[in-house]
């Protein structure tokens, strides 16, 4: 069931040089047993609402090219030069409309992306999902780059459809969900994912 989107396109954003992880895994990061991007992929194809799922990779990212190529999700290279302009360029290859989202999420599920969809605007031009840093905090994590209202960007977005112009006006959706706030940005998010629930 497509719901409200038609022709709709699954992003896994997995190309990053994980900069903050002080070499350890981000991308493959483990949760019952399974990387992290491949988690993000499963999550997309098994929501039901995806005509297409794809993840943007580039040289940073070895190992996640890999195993997202043996699972059969189509790659798009790119340049690694930072989440925006790589997110950008995949976008030109798989079209829109779009959900995006990174590959680090390693909670994230087939529940969550409905939920997301299920409250987005689809004729808006770009949603973004941010979350209350609050909430971030009692569950042990360090929110994401700051957005407006003491919240936090998860990095999660919904594209309209067509790619909106450099400073386009956003929507926002809060999604208090650790599904949709945990990344794997920092060595101590590590110990978080070896928590029997997780955030929970």
């Amino acid at each position: 069931m497509r719901g409200r989107w038609g022709g709709l396109a699954g992003l896994v954003m997995a190309g990053g040089r994980g900069s903050r992880m002080a070499g350890r895994p981000k991308l493959t990061a483990l949760r019952g047993g399974r990387e992290s991007v491949l988690r993000v992929a499963d999550a997309l194809r098994e929501s039901g609402r995806m005509d297409s799922v794809a993840a943007a990779v580039s040289d940073h990212a070895p190992r996640a090219r890999a195993l997202l190529e043996s699972r059969g999700v189509r790659t798009v290279a790119t340049r690694g030069r930072g989440y925006p302009l790589d997110m950008a360029q995949a976008l030109s290859e798989t079209g829109t409309p779009a959900m995006v989202v990174p590959g680090d999420m390693a909670m994230m599920d087939a529940g969550a992306v409905r939920s997301i969809l299920d409250s987005a605007d689809p004729g808006a031009a770009l949603t973004s999902v941010v979350y209350d840093a609050s909430f971030a905090r009692k569950l042990g994590m360090e929110p994401g780059p700051g957005a407006p209202g003491g919240r936090a960007y998860s990095g999660i977005s919904v594209v309209g459809s067509a790619l909106p112009p450099e400073g386009a006006e956003e929507s926002l959706l809060v999604f208090n969900d650790a599904r949709a706030a945990f990344n794997v940005n920092f060595p101590g998010d590590l110990a978080i994912l070896r928590r029997p629930t997780g955030c929970h």
